[in-house]
């Protein structure tokens, strides 16, 4: 679900995204697009997905990173040179380790 409601917050408007998303971090860019990340389930199995989130609040999965097992807890930043960065633990790899994915977004 993608909650939204304007200040003071006390008033929250509710909408199915479409997709199931734990642990997300949320991300703007300046053009107003809300970039998501977070724990997503394909084929059975956890994975850490990044999407973007439509202006009807429906996600949109983009990438699935190298994830699996216990996974969640993505964090989003902007580089200076403008490409995404994502860190996320994952234990896909046998035991929870952390790692940092660095994308390039489409204009």
């Amino acid at each position: 679900m993608v909650g939204v409601a304007w200040p003071p917050f006390r008033e929250w408007t509710w909408h199915d995204s479409g997709e199931v998303i734990q642990g997300p971090d949320l991300l703007v860019r300046e053009n107003g697009q809300a970039i998501y990340a977070g724990r997503a389930f394909r084929d059975g199995r956890a994975v850490t997905a990044v999407g973007f989130l439509t202006g009807q609040h429906q996600a949109i999965p983009q990438i699935i990173l190298p994830s699996g097992g216990d996974n969640s807890y993505p964090s989003l930043a902007f580089r200076a040179d403008g490409q995404l960065v994502c860190a996320y633990y994952s234990s896909h790899e046998g035991r929870a380790s952390v790692y940092v994915a660095v994308m390039r977004l489409a204009p």
